[in-house]
C-alpha cells in the first residue's frame, strides 16, 4: 500500500507544470520543522539559491514564491499551515521529496530529528548539491569539507554541537545559502571568508555569536540575504555597512541590541527588507550627543529607496524627520511612541501602524501609510498649542473611507469625539467608510460621545466582526438602530465596559438633521452575534429600549433585538439590571423569543446587586445547549428561573431539562432560595460537578418532586431519581443545604466526592443525619465551617452486621479550618463516662464504626481538636496521615492505638502543632476513648520495647517547638518502628534517629527545648474564629 502511494506521489511531481516549481518542492522536502515550513524562511533560501527566472527583486520572489506554494497546494504535495506564513507537508510526501532529491540532484538530506552516524563518502560529497540536517545529531565535523560542488548547506542544532573547524569551509567555493541556527555555542571560522559567492546567510539563535563573529560577515560582499535573529550581541559591527549588495536584513529579537554605528544602515542603500521587531530601538536625533556612545538616526531610513518591507520600532515620534516613510512600503509593521504592546500581532496582515503621537507629528507621509494600512492602532496625543483638540479620523481618512483598514484600536485620544463626523461619509458620492472593517476597539476616549455623528452609507461596516468599548465615560449608546441594523448583520463579538453613562446599546433616535430614519423594521436580527459582553456598565437596563417603559421595568432583552446564534453570554455589574429576560408570558406576536436564546452555551452573571433572577420560564426550557452556568454575588436574586407572572395554574408541573449542562456555579447569592418557584422537575444528565457557595438561605439542596406539597424545609431542587446521573462531585456551602432528608441514594448513584463548609453561620452543626444518604462516597473535604461536633456515634442493632454504615466507601477526609471541634466524634465525651459504659455493655448494641475503608487522612488549622482518638472511626486501613497547624492537640493516639489500630499507616508527617508533646501517648488521660490499660505499660515495667506503626515507611516532623519526644511519657519505654526508610525532623527541640533494628532514638536539646516552650503562649487560644474561617 505505502509503494502505490509512493509511486502516485511521484506521478504528482512529474506532473508539475514547470521546473521551479519541482525545485522549490524538493527544497520544501529539506527544510522542513517536523512537518511545518516557514514561508519567510523558504524565501531567504529560493532566493539565495537563484531558483526564480526574471525575478529581479524580493517582492517578485515573494510573489512568486506564494504562487508556487499554492500549485503545490492545488497539487497536494502541501497543505495549509496555521496561518498565511506558514505551510506543512505530510511525512510521506516528505520522503518523496527526499528520495527525488537524492537521485536527481545528489542532495544529502536527513528528516527531522535523525541521527547522522556518519559522513557520506568522499566521492558522494565532490558531487553533492545539497547538504540539509534539521535538528539532527551529527558527528564530528571534518577538517575540511571536500564539496566543491555543494549550493547549501543547512544544520540546525539538536543535541550534539560539534565544533566547526577553522578551515571548514575553504572547499565550498560554489555555496550560495548557508544555515547555521540553535547552535549555542557556534563561533564562525576564519574560512568564512571563502564563500565569495554566499548569496543568504542565517545564523538565528546562534547566542554566542558577539560583535568578532559578525566583523567576519561584512567581508562576504556577494551577500544578499542576512538573518541574524535572537542574538546576544550589544553592537552591530560597521563592517555590515560594507555588504552593499544586501537586499534583505533580519535583527528581529535581537533584544540586547542597543548600538548600531551611524551610517551603518543607510549604507545598504540595496535594502529591500529590513526587519527590527523587538529588536534595536535605540534611535538617536540627527547629530552627535556629547557623552554618549554615538548611534543610528531613524533619518537613514530615508537612504533606502528600494525599501519595501519594514519592521520598526521608534519610542519618541519627536525623532521622526518630515515624511520619513516612502509610498514603495508594501509590507510593514510600523510602531511609532511607547505603550505599544509588541507581541499583540495579527497574521492575517501584512500593513500594520501604530501611531502615539499629536497631531503636529503627523505629517502626509504617515497619512498616507494610515490610508494603506490594513491594522490601525492610533493614539492622538494633546498638543500643547492646540486648545481645539480637533478630530484626527476626518483628516487621516481624506474622504477615502479607509477602504483597506481591516482592524481598527482608537486610544487614549481626548480629542475624538464621533469616530464617523464628516457628512460627506453620507454622499452617494463618496465610497462607503470602513468597508472592509473586521474588529473596532475604543479605549480611554474620554470625551467620545458616539461612534456615528452622521448615518454613514449603509455598505458601511459591511464586514465588521468585532466591536470592543471600553472606558468611554461619555457614550450613552453605541449606535442609532437604523445604522445598527446593518452594522449587526454580520458582527460575531460584542464587548461593551466601563462605560459610566451608557444607559442602552442599541437607541432608537428621533429624525434630525444627522439620520435620515426610514421605517425600522423589528426585531433586529443578529445572526452571526456568538459573544456578548457586558460590564461595568451602572446605568445600563436593556439592549434597546422599549419607547412605553418605565426604566425599572425594563429587561435587557426585549423582542426588539433578537440574537438566535447568540452562544457566550457574559453580564457583570450592571448595577441598575433588574431582569435578563421578562417574566411575563409570551404574546403570539413575540414568540420568536422562544428561539432567541436557543444555542446559548456560557452564561456567567456577576455582581448585578438589583437583579432580581437569571432565566424566565420561557427562556429556561430552551436552554438545550448550554454547557456553563455561573451565577455570583448577586444580593438581590431569590430564584435561577422566574414563574411566569400571569400564569395562574398552580399544579402544572414544569420540566426543565439542561442536557448539556456540565457546570453550575451558584456563588454568594445570599438571597437565593430555591431555583424555580412553582412545581417542577429538573434534569441535569450531563452535570459532574456544582458548587453552591455562600447561598446561606437555600435550606436542602434537593428533594423527590413526590414531596412538594408536604415537605417540611424548602428544597433548592426538584428532582426525579434520574436527574443526576453523572453527578460525581457536589461543593455546598450554607447553614442547612445538606440537613433533613435527601432523595434516595439512586438519585445519586455517581457521587464519590463532596465538599462542604459553613463560612455564614457560626453556630452550625455538621449535617451528619443527611450525609447517610450518599452510600458512594469516596472523598470528603470539610473546610472552613464552625461545626462543634463532626462525626456522631450511632448503633448497630441487635443482628445487623457492622459494615461502617453509609460511610463504607470514603477512602479520602480531609477537615481544613474548623475551629471548633475539641474531639472527632461525640464518641470521645460519652466514653469518658463510666455510667454510659454500663449502660451501653447492658443494651444489645454495638457501635457502628464510620470509615472502615479510610485510606488518607488530612487536618489542617482545628486549633482546638486535642487527639485523634475516637471509638466511633476506624483507622484500620489508613495509609497517610497528615497533621498540620493543629495547636491544640498534645498528641495524636493513645499507644493502644497505635500498636493495633494502625497497622496500615505508611505515611505520617507532623507540622506546625505548637503544643505537641509526644505523638503516641503512654498514659491514659480522660476523655481518649482507651477502655483498656495502655499497652505499653508491661513493657515500660520491664524496660522493654514495644513495635507500633509496623508499616511506618516515611516519617515527616516539623516545627514541633514542645515535641519532648516520640512517646516522651515513659522514658523506660524503646520505641520500634521496624519498617521506616524515611526519617525527616527539623525545627524541633530534639534530633531523632534510626537504628539498623528500628529503634527510635532520641536525643532532647533542653536549651532549645526551654526556649521553645516559652514560647508557646496561651493567649492564641482565644483568637478570633471567624477571621480564622474566613481568611
Amino acid at each position: 500500500m505505502q509503494q502505490k502511494a509512493f509511486s502516485a506521489l511521484e506521478w504528482s511531481y512529474s506532473q508539475l507544470r514547470d521546473n521551479e516549481t519541482k525545485l522549490l518542492f524538493l527544497l520544501c522536502g529539506m527544510v522542513l520543522d517536523k512537518n511545518t515550513i516557514f514561508i519567510n524562511d523558504l524565501l531567504k533560501y529560493s532566493f539565495g539559491l537563484d531558483m526564480f527566472e526574471n525575478v529581479d527583486t524580493l517582492s517578485e520572489a515573494q510573489d512568486r514564491l506564494h504562487s508556487l506554494v499554492d500549485c503545490l497546494k492545488d497539487a497536494c504535495l502541501l497543505l495549509d499551515g496555521d496561518d498565511s506564513q506558514h505551510a506543512k507537508m505530510h511525512d510521506l510526501v516528505r520522503d518523496v521529496a527526499l528520495s527525488i532529491a537524492s537521485k536527481e540532484q545528489q542532495v544529502f538530506s536527513l528528516a527531522y530529528g535523525n541521527d547522522l552516524k556518519e559522513w557520506p563518502r568522499e566521492d558522494f560529497l565532490k558531487n553533492c548539491t545539497k547538504i540539509s540536517l534539521p535538528f539532527c545529531t551529527v558527528p564530528e565535523l571534518p577538517t575540511k569539507f571536500q564539496c566543491p560542488k555543494l549550493e547549501m548547506f543547512l544544520f540546525h542544532n539538536y543535541q550534539s554541537e560539534p565544533k566547526v573547524p577553522n578551515s571548514f569551509f575553504e572547499e565550498m567555493k560554489e555555496l550560495k545559502v548557508l544555515v547555521l541556527t540553535k547552535l549555542s555555542e557556534l563561533s564562525l571560522p576564519p574560512s568564512l571568508h571563502s564563500l565569495t559567492n554566499l548569496h543568504t546567510l542565517c545564523l538565528d539563535g546562534c547566542s554566542n555569536l558577539g560583535e568578532n563573529d559578525i566583523v567576519l560577515v561584512g567581508r562576504l560582499s556577494n551577500l544578499e540575504v542576512l538573518s541574524l535573529k535572537s542574538l546576544s550581541f550589544h553592537k552591530l559591527p560597521k563592517e555590515i555597512g560594507q555588504l552593499t549588495c544586501l537586499r534583505l536584513l533580519d535583527l528581529s529579537h535581537c533584544s540586547n541590541l542597543e548600538v548600531i554605528p551611524p551610517n551603518v544602515i543607510s549604507s545598504l542603500s540595496r535594502l529591500e527588507e529590513l526587519n527590527m521587531k523587538e529588536s534595536f530601538d535605540k534611535w538617536k536625533a540627527e547629530g552627535v550627543t556629547a557623552g554618549e556612545e554615538r548611534n543610528a538616526s531613524v533619518s537613514e531610513l530615508k537612504h533606502l529607496s528600494q525599501l519595501t518591507t519594514l519592521n520598526v520600532h521608534v519610542p519618541d515620534a519627536s525623532l521622526l524627520p518630515a515624511n520619513l516613510f516612502s509610498s514603495k512600503l508594501e509590507s510593514f509593521i510600523i510602531s511609532i511612541g511607547s505603550g505599544w504592546s509588541i507581541y499583540n500581532l495579527r497574521s492575517d496582515v501584512s500593513k500594520m501602524l501604530k501611531l502615539g503621537l499629536t497631531r503636529n507629528q503627523l505629517d502626509e507621509s504617515l497619512k498616507m501609510l494610515v490610508k494603506k494600512s490594513e491594522d490601525v492602532c492610533l493614539t492622538f496625543l494633546e498638543d500643547d498649542d492646540d486648545a481645539n483638540n480637533i478630530n484626527m479620523i476626518p483628516e487621516l481618512d481624506g474622504g477615502e473611507g479607509f477602504p483597506q483598514m481591516k482592524h481598527l484600536d482608537i486610544q487614549r485620544t481626548p480629542s475624538i469625539k464621533h469616530v464617523i463626523e464628516s457628512t460627506h461619509l453620507n454622499s452617494s458620492s463618496h465610497p462607503p467608510c470602513f468597508l472592509n472593517l473586521e474588529s473596532l476597539s475604543l479605549s480611554s476616549l474620554i470625551n467620545l460621545e458616539s461612534i456615528c455623528y452622521f448615518q454613514p452609507r449603509i455598505e458601511s461596516f459591511g464586514k465588521l466582526r468585532i466591536i470592543e468599548v471600553d472606558n468611554c465615560p461619555r457614550l450613552r449608546n453605541l449606535f442609532p438602530v437604523h445604522v445598527a441594523k446593518y452594522i449587526f448583520l454580520h458582527l460575531q463579538e460584542l464587548e461593551v465596559k466601563s462605560c459610566g453613562i451608557m444607559e442602552e446599546i442599541l437607541v432608537e433616535e428621533k429624525e434630525d438633521n444627522n439620520f435620515d430614519i426610514d421605517q425600522v423594521t423589528f426585531p433586529i436580527e443578529c445572526f452571526q452575534l456568538q459573544s456578548l459582553k457586558l460590564s461595568s456598565l451602572p446605568q445600563l437596563v436593556c439592549f434597546s429600549s422599549e419607547s412605553n417603559m418605565a426604566a425599572t421595568s425594563m429587561q435587557l432583552f426585549n423582542w426588539k433585538v433578537v440574537f438566535p446564534n447568540l452562544k457566550e453570554l457574559s453580564i457583570y455589574d450592571l448595577s441598575k439590571l433588574t431582569s435578563i429576560w421578562s417574566s411575563s408570558r409570551l404574546s403570539a406576536t413575540h414568540d420568536h423569543r422562544l428561539d432567541n436564546f436557543r444555542n446559548l452555551r456560557e452564561v456567567e452573571i456577576k455582581k448585578c446587586t438589583n437583579l432580581k433572577y437569571v432565566f424566565s420560564a420561557s427562556v429556561a426550557r430552551g436552554l438545550e445547549q448550554l454547557v456553563k452556568l455561573r451565577v455570583e454575588s448577586c444580593k438581590a436574586i431569590k430564584e435561577i428561573i422566574a414563574k411566569e407572572e400571569d400564569d395562574q395554574n398552580q399544579e402544572l408541573i414544569l420540566e426543565f431539562m439542561f442536557p448539556k449542562l456540565q457546570t453550575l456555579q451558584l456563588l454568594r447569592l445570599p438571597q437565593l432560595r430555591k431555583f424555580y418557584p412553582g412545581m417542577y422537575t429538573s434534569k441535569w444528565p450531563s452535570l459532574d460537578y456544582p458548587v453552591i457557595f455562600g447561598c446561606e438561605k437555600i435550606e436542602t439542596f434537593a428533594a423527590h418532586i413526590s414531596t412538594f406539597h408536604h415537605t417540611s424545609t424548602t428544597p433548592f431542587f426538584f428532582i426525579e431519581k434520574d436527574s443526576f446521573p453523572k453527578l460525581t462531585v457536589m461543593s455546598f456551602s450554607g447553614k442547612e443545604i445538606l440537613y433533613g432528608p435527601l432523595p434516595p441514594a439512586k438519585c445519586f448513584p455517581t457521587l464519590t466526592d463532596l465538599n462542604l463548609s459553613c463560612v455564614h453561620f457560626t453556630s452550625a452543626d455538621f449535617p451528619f443525619a443527611s450525609l447517610d444518604k450518599l452510600p458512594y462516597l469516596q472523598k470528603m473535604t470539610v473546610y472552613r465551617a464552625f461545626y462543634k461536633v463532626l462525626f456522631m456515634e450511632q448503633q448497630t442493632p441487635k443482628g445487623q452486621i457492622n459494615n461502617g454504615g453509609d460511610f463504607a466507601a470514603l477512602a479520602y477526609l480531609r477537615l481544613f479550618k474548623l475551629p471548633k471541634p475539641v474531639y472527632l466524634s461525640d464518641a470521645n465525651k460519652s466514653n469518658s463516662n463510666s455510667s454510659s459504659h454500663s449502660h451501653r455493655a447492658a443494651d444489645d448494641h454495638r457501635p457502628l464504626v464510620l470509615f472502615p475503608n479510610l485510606e488518607a487522612l488530612k487536618v489542617e488549622e482545628c486549633r482546638r481538636l486535642k487527639n485523634l482518638q475516637s471509638s466511633a472511626i476506624s483507622f484500620h486501613n489508613l495509609t497517610y496521615l497528615s497533621i498540620h497547624l493543629c495547636d491544640g492537640m498534645r498528641y495524636l493516639f493513645t499507644d493502644s492505638i497505635a500498636a493495633t489500630g494502625l497497622n496500615q499507616l505508611t505515611t505520617l508527617r507532623v507540622q506546625s502543632c505548637k503544643r505537641m508533646t509526644e505523638i503516641v501517648s503512654t498514659t491514659r488521660r480522660d476523655g481518649d476513648g482507651d477502655e483498656d490499660p495502655p499497652a505499653a505499660s508491661a513493657a515500660a515495667a520491664a524496660g522493654g520495647s514495644i513495635t507500633i506503626l509496623s508499616r511506618l515507611k516515611d516519617l515527616s516532623l516539623t516545627n514541633l517547638p514542645s515535641l519532648s519526644g516520640f512517646c516522651s511519657r515513659n522514658s523506660m519505654l524503646n520505641v520500634k518502628l521496624p519498617s521506616l526508610e524515611t526519617l525527616s525532623v527539623s525545627e524541633c527541640c530534639l534530633e531523632m534517629k534510626i537504628s539498623p533494628d528500628g529503634t527510635l532514638i532520641v536525643t532532647l536539646d533542653p536549651t532549645n527545648q526551654a526556649q521553645g516552650l516559652g514560647q508557646i503562649a496561651e493567649e492564641g487560644e482565644e483568637q478570633d474564629d471567624e477571621k480564622i474561617v474566613r481568611d
